[in-house]
């Protein structure tokens, strides 16, 4: 609007003259209220001084702002506070929005109160349930990613060895492309802190996070790498600077080495440059345990993952008693765990192995003695030279009850507590390594 105004603005003599022309009834107004402090000298000027088409009268601006005096003033005038209409415009706005808001928290709270409505098939429902809670069933399996069909270097396994390769490879050749497979739907991550660190915070949130306190009081993550650090797998290809990938939820069964392409659980194929198998051990199970049926086996947990930390630290919350059946380093850290939370819960922890002693197999005798003594002194009730010949589950008392060669009993399961079997299996000198058939 000002720019068509001062466009029409002329100077003769000195003096500051505009045409009528082209100014509408809106700048005419504007030059009648308030104008901006920067013009303040320029506009009083100007509207006393507005001249018809001829802007070379020769008349004074006196003469010329009393003769159009009239014209002026039968221009319309600005009626009311605008900033009043608009404040009292913004108000409505916002009731409305308030109203949009509680109704929709009211429809929230009436859906929750009343249950979810339907959301499909009962399949959906029941995976709804399951993975609901962070620390009670299993979640729902997602999809796997998808792979890339060739790649320079295949790590199979996504834990601590992994780990350490990749960096190995990335250290020594800058511009690799490094693709990790892994059974979970984990990114590489610290197994050693769900045996240790996570059971001894107070912050209940740090360990819903997986997050632990380390002995000089930092905090740190489970997970070596966060989500960013790694590349999407099928992106992998196209990295011209190189970089690493996961594929969480892929299971190698075969590897044709003269080929040099590995075959995955849900038939799909990788071709590679270099392999590297770095599957780690997997606890292993008792015979007497695998065939006592169907209902023992649901109470039994191989610890190894993030997901058997969660079930077993939810459970020993509410559970009365636990059995710990393996006395090396992983079962032996668990009982002490385990037997810290007993004082808080009044748990009864039972740990059995068939040495002499805690880690028995690694130690001197003296030194697994004193390991010894100090779990006991944690509240964990230690059975050494003893061995589970027989396990059955009482349906009526909801106990599993283990049967010790010395001719013992322990009821280490009164709903909802656990037994564990703790021990490792590694790789076997045959053709099955860690379950991959590989076909040399």
């Amino acid at each position: 609007m000002w720019k068509g105004l001062v466009r029409n603005v002329k100077s003769v003599d000195g003096r500051i003259f505009a045409s009528r022309e082209g100014l509408t009834p809106s700048c005419i107004r504007c030059l009648q209220g308030p104008v901006n402090s920067h013009y303040a000298g320029f506009y009083p000027v100007l509207q006393a001084r507005l001249l018809s088409s001829d802007h070379r009268s020769s008349k004074s601006p006196a003469a010329v702002a009393k003769e159009h005096r009239s014209r002026l003033s039968d221009l319309p005038k600005p009626e009311g506070d605008w900033q009043k209409q608009q404040q009292s415009q913004n108000q409505k706005w916002m009731i409305f929005l308030g109203v949009g808001v509680a109704a929709a928290a009211a429809a929230v709270y009436a859906m929750k109160k009343a249950g979810s409505p339907p959301m499909g098939s009962e399949k959906e429902k029941s995976a709804k349930k399951q993975g609901a809670s962070l620390f009670g069933g299993k979640k729902a399996k997602p999809p796997p990613v998808e792979l890339p069909k060739e790649v320079t270097y295949l790590i199979i396994g996504a834990g601590t060895a992994a780990y350490s390769a990749y960096r190995a490879i990335r250290a020594s050749d800058a511009a690799a492309k490094v693709l990790l497979v892994g059974e979970e739907e984990h990114l590489p991550y610290m197994r050693t802190p769900l045996s240790k660190e996570l059971w001894y915070s107070d912050d209940r949130k740090l360990v819903e996070n997986l997050v632990f306190r380390q002995w000089n009081g930092r905090e740190r993550s489970i997970f070596y790498e966060k989500e960013g650090f790694y590349c999407k797998p099928k992106e992998l290809p196209e990295k011209e600077f190189g970089g690493v990938a996961v594929g969480v939820g892929h299971k190698v069964t075969r590897l044709d080495v003269k080929e040099q392409i590995a075959h995955f659980e849900d038939g799909s194929t990788v071709k590679y440059g270099k392999c590297l198998i770095a599957t780690g051990g997997k606890p292993r199970n008792l015979a007497v345990i695998e065939n006592a049926g169907k209902d023992v086996l649901e109470r039994i947990t191989l610890f190894r993952t993030i997901e058997d930390f969660k079930h077993l630290d939810s459970i020993t919350r509410s559970a009365k008693s636990v059995a710990i059946v393996g006395g090396g380093f992983l079962g032996s850290e668990l009982a002490c765990a385990l037997g810290k939370r007993s004082l808080e819960t009044g748990l009864k922890v039972t740990q059995i192995f068939p040495e002499k002693g805690n880690m028995g197999l690694v130690l001197p005798e003296y030194l697994s003695k004193w390991s010894t003594n100090k779990v006991k002194g944690e509240g964990v009730d230690v059975l050494t030279n003893s061995v589970v010949t027989g396990c059955k589950f009482d349906p009526k008392t909801k106990q599993v009850s283990l049967t010790l060669d010395s001719g013992k009993t322990t009821l280490c399961y009164n709903c909802p507590g656990q037994c564990r079997q703790c021990g490792s299996r590694g790789w076997t000198r045959a053709k099955y390594r860690s379950g991959i058939f590989v076909r040399s």
